[in-house]
């Protein structure tokens, strides 16, 4: 299933999002605390992501970690100062193996659940 998200509500204007990964003060030095939160929010039916990113890379980061972690596709929307507007920047695309219908980030490598090729 498709999700959108901003990744940390009050740090800037995001229009047309409501849900954010983050809603509280983040501590940026508790890496494994933002990866564990980020891994508890995202929903479990989650396949791709479009997120708004918001300025705090190591909150981002955290998201990244998971989505490859869940072979999540990812993409990122950044703002553009000069347009007013967002543009995307594709992370991991993800694809189904066609012998064993396991989802993974494309790469062109074996299937991880079945090894097919």
């Amino acid at each position: 299933m498709k999700y959108t998200y901003g990744l940390c509500r009050g740090r800037h204007d995001i229009p047309d999002v409501s849900d954010f990964l983050f809603d509280t003060q983040v501590n940026p030095l508790d890496v494994d605390a933002l990866t564990e939160h980020v891994r508890s929010e995202l929903p479990e039916d989650c396949d791709q992501l479009t997120l708004y990113a918001t300025g705090l890379t190591v909150a981002l980061l955290a998201v990244v970690t998971i989505c490859q972690q869940r072979d999540i596709g990812l993409t990122v929307m950044h703002f553009d100062r000069d347009s007013g507007e967002y543009y995307p920047q594709i992370i991991f695309t993800t694809e189904t193996c066609p012998c064993c219908g396991g989802r993974q980030i494309r790469g062109g490598y074996a299937c991880k659940w079945c090894g097919a090729t």
